[in-house]
């Protein structure tokens, strides 16, 4: 029998922005102004330049909700001496981070930490016969990459 759904939400269960991803894509370059957009799975999508742009449903009223607002990107020297190490700045807590994470029902982007509610990696929700094959498949994903 299985376990009774306890609401933790895990990390790909998220909307996210992850700033490896749009570094690859050339989103984010040095001294250049680059616009895109982002979309996910479920339909939502996000458009940027200097700024975040957004239509979100409210949960609760179902109606749509546009939001605009900056987030900051810091450039910090690697303490290797090879270069710079970028970061997001998050727009509610003010910590550095690399992923920016959209859950349980918030409006804005924001880190980990900032949100009251954990958010969770896959294998530390998963059961304790799961666990094997759980982290079996994420190392599988990432050699496919």
């Amino acid at each position: 029998m299985g376990r009774y759904r306890t609401g933790a939400i895990s990390t790909k269960a998220t909307e996210r922005i992850e700033l490896g991803f749009l570094m690859k894509k050339g989103f984010v370059s040095k001294g250049k102004f680059i616009q895109g957009k982002l979309s996910w799975n479920n339909g939502n999508s996000a458009v940027f330049s200097s700024r975040l742009q957004y239509n979100i449903r409210d949960a609760v009223t179902g109606e749509l909700i546009q939001l605009d607002y900056k987030i900051q990107l810091v450039s910090i020297t690697s303490n290797l001496g090879n270069g710079m190490i970028y970061y997001f700045v998050c727009p509610i807590s003010g910590r550095y981070c690399r992923i920016l994470y959209l859950c349980y029902g918030s409006q804005y982007f924001k880190c980990r930490k900032a949100y009251m509610n954990r958010i969770y990696y896959p294998c530390q929700i998963a059961s304790k016969n799961y666990y094997n094959l759980e982290r079996l498949h994420s190392l599988e994903s990432t050699l496919n990459k």
